[in-house]
């Protein structure tokens, strides 16, 4: 990209880097993208990445972690005041879902398949606070027949997997999306985890 990558707006190296990695995760996948052509198509010269980020990994690891401390903050946004665990629960989801349909580049980063094999194990962990919180909510809903009792990683997957394909179809004009409809399509979800004999 060649600075063609900012688009003339941005001008900090680490963030030319970071919009680059984005760039070509989207294009190639997480596992075709060495540091040589992040450099050549960013126009940062390769000392220049492992000056700012020591390694590839290092590279990996900081935009997983900036990317995870921001849905973090989304999530926690509502979640402390909720009271029942569809609150809770609709917090968590709207939170994860609000910031990748604001965030379409790191939305497509983070939800590359087998992620976890190009992130370090101790940075995958320093992150999980937020999805230990959420298994709390779930459990905390089975225990109490509100949610189907099927395993957790059932639950995450059925709650978060399908917000990829609605932020695809959102970003190509295929789906309009207002407050209306986000609420409608949580609708959806918290029918399909629920406890349908718990009512």
């Amino acid at each position: 990209m060649n600075n063609r990558a900012k688009d003339g707006i941005k001008t900090d190296k680490k963030e030319i880097i970071t919009f680059t990695v984005y760039k070509l995760v989207a294009e190639n996948g997480l596992g075709n993208i060495p540091v040589s052509l992040i450099s050549k198509e960013s126009g940062v010269a390769v000392g220049t990445i492992y000056f700012y980020f020591g390694s590839k990994q290092g590279l990996m690891d900081s935009i997983y972690s900036d990317i995870m401390t921001e849905i973090s903050r989304y999530i926690a946004l509502g979640i402390e005041s909720a009271k029942t665990v569809e609150e809770k629960i609709y917090c968590f989801w709207m939170g994860y879902y609000s910031y990748c349909i604001n965030n379409p580049l790191q939305a497509n980063f983070i939800c590359q398949p087998g992620i976890e094999k190009y992130i370090s194990p101790e940075v995958i962990e320093s992150h999980s606070g937020i999805f230990n919180r959420m298994e709390s909510i779930v459990e905390e809903g089975i225990k109490s027949g509100i949610i189907a009792d099927l395993p957790y990683n059932v639950i995450l997957s059925y709650l978060l997997g399908p917000v990829k394909y609605i932020q695809n179809y959102f970003q190509s004009g295929q789906l309009d999306i207002d407050e209306e409809m986000s609420n409608r399509i949580f609708g959806v979800f918290w029918n399909g985890i629920k406890n349908q004999n718990g009512e």
